[in-house]
């Protein structure tokens, strides 16, 4: 079984779609790390100030306005400071 291929930064399976992995600088060049709702541009959307527990707290608020339980939201973006992202700091 082969390794699924998620967001180093939110954790969002990103898998072989193309049209999901962020972007490079050029606009062009696909990120094989990064989601576009992460990255795009070379930049990350949401700063690059931002602590992961801030960045949980907003993931977590946007998943419940989606129609996501609290517990659900919590459960999704429990393990996220285990990404690269948050591992190197943010």
């Amino acid at each position: 079984m082969s390794k699924k291929r998620i967001c180093q930064s939110c954790g969002l399976v990103i898998g072989k779609d193309h049209r999901k992995w962020g972007t490079e600088y050029d606009g062009i060049t696909r990120s094989d790390k990064y989601c576009n709702e992460c990255y795009l541009f070379g930049q990350f959307t949401n700063g690059t100030r931002m602590t992961v527990e801030e960045f949980q707290d907003l993931c977590r608020r946007a998943l419940v306005e989606d129609g996501y339980s609290r517990i659900m939201a919590w459960i999704l973006t429990r393990g996220m400071s285990r990404l690269e992202r948050w591992r190197n700091g943010g």
